[in-house]
């Protein structure tokens, strides 16, 4: 639901802001990818629990540090412009709140893990408001 907003809520037409909303996703699944192959933590339900899907194939998954559901959705709402649309970017943090709410009430995810998805996406989006910022300035006068 926040990226189905999240995308209706980018202004019609405006590839750029696609592009950086990609961007921004990719960062935030990059750093994710090289955070979980350095935790050697396992599942909050045990080392040895396992549902869904992975209970019939057999496959223990571990190393979930940083919560990639808590990822997707920080950065959605830290990226949504509120000058362009209030109510979309009330929106994603209403729904962003409500994944971490659920990830932590259904064990899901350890605390740590959802804060440490909101931070990745933190800086993912703040590093590309900066490089975007450096890009429309041009060249330096002198």
């Amino acid at each position: 639901m926040a990226l189905a907003a999240s995308l209706l809520a980018l202004p019609r037409g405006d590839k750029p802001a696609l592009w950086r909303l990609l961007a921004i996703l990719a960062a935030c699944y990059f750093a994710r990818a090289a955070l979980a192959a350095l935790t050697p933590l396992g599942r909050p339900t045990g080392n040895e629990a396992s549902y869904g899907i992975f209970s019939f194939i057999g496959l223990k998954q571990h190393g979930m540090f940083p919560s990639g559901h808590a990822m997707l959705s920080a950065a959605l709402f830290f990226q949504a412009d509120a000058g362009r649309g209030r109510a979309a970017k009330r929106l994603l943090g209403i729904l962003a709140a409500a994944e971490c709410l659920a990830l932590l009430l259904s064990r899901g995810h350890y605390s740590i893990d959802i804060a440490g998805g909101v931070m990745i996406a933190w800086i993912a989006v703040e590093l590309e408001r900066k490089r975007g910022l450096r890009s429309t300035r041009g060249p330096r006068a002198g």
